[in-house]
């Protein structure tokens, strides 16, 4: 409770602290046990990708957005020091402005023009249950004390997601490298299950029905990539957003929409900039293997 006070009495959202017995009280299928403190936050919520991403597809298309799916970007137009555009497989597309986003990729397409980021991508896996005659009743939850996080799901299912904090950095071989191919560890589903029963008991009763396995990425010092890239003009990049990606991308957007726009953004995004690592920095951190639970340094 201590350590939590600073940050709740910082805060302007209205969190409350609540422990064990409220937690249960609230939301009776989760069973913590009784010296577990929780952070409550009643904005907090989540989206179900497979709503969320065709919803923000369509309105993009409303607005006059063209989505080539299915076309991948193989390279980047270099007229004279600037960037002016992207080559989408045998197409040339010309642009004011490229807003580089490509995740576990960006590095693999800015090595073409000399550029690196100091980003490591880690392999994460998440579970979804088989549907249930009821609804759980549990808000979104970082169980830290269970090494997991979990949330309702659609059609009456429960998603649980763990990290596996000994593995080490992923290198993407290449462009056309898709998801697909990842891995999560043997038998790593029934121990993430293990982890997370004692406060969810109800995962006794019903087996894990799906496993997507992706990539979260980090940066050196752990924090967002957000911004130009000076020797580029013409190259703004957005990276490294590890595995907050789905709440950083609103502001994300609109601050990489603003910089293309206006030159200038309506935040100080300064602290985020890629020219806060040097190259000598940079190399080091990607030539050096790592396990995800030394992903970052906050000396840079």
């Amino acid at each position: 409770r201590e350590a939590l006070l600073p940050l709740y009495e910082s805060c302007d959202v209205p969190f409350e602290i609540i422990n064990a017995q409220e937690i249960h009280h609230r939301w009776k299928d989760l069973r913590p046990a009784d010296d577990i403190i929780g952070l409550f936050n009643p904005q907090g919520g989540y989206s179900e990708p497979d709503d969320y991403v065709p919803a923000l597809a369509q309105r993009c298309r409303e607005l006059g957005v063209e989505i080539r799916e299915g076309a991948s970007v193989t390279g980047f137009v270099n007229e004279r020091g600037r960037i002016a555009g992207v080559t989408v497989e045998r197409d040339l597309v010309g642009a004011d402005q490229v807003i580089c986003t490509l995740h576990s990729w960006t590095n693999r397409l800015l090595t073409e023009i000399g550029r690196q980021l100091p980003v490591k991508s880690f392999v994460h896996q998440r579970y979804v249950t088989a549907a249930m005659p009821r609804a759980a009743s549990l808000p979104a939850v970082n169980a830290n004390p269970h090494e997991a996080y979990l949330r309702p799901a659609a059609g009456n299912r429960v998603l649980v997601g763990g990290e596996t904090a000994d593995r080490e950095d992923f290198v993407t071989p290449s462009l056309d490298f898709r998801m697909q191919r990842l891995d999560a560890p043997r038998g790593f589903s029934e121990e993430l299950r293990n982890k997370v029963r004692p406060l969810l008991p109800l995962l006794d009763l019903i087996p894990f029905e799906s496993e997507k396995v992706g990539l979260i990425s980090f940066s050196l010092d752990g924090e967002p990539i957000l911004g130009s890239v000076p020797e580029l003009p013409g190259l703004l990049v957005g990276a490294s957003f590890h595995s907050g990606g789905f709440g950083y991308n609103p502001v994300a957007g609109m601050l990489l929409a603003e910089l293309a726009l206006q030159g200038r953004t309506s935040l100080d995004i300064e602290s985020f900039s890629p020219t806060r690592f040097d190259r000598a920095a940079t190399g080091e951190y990607l030539n050096t293997r790592l396990q995800q639970k030394n992903a970052f340094s906050r000396r840079h």
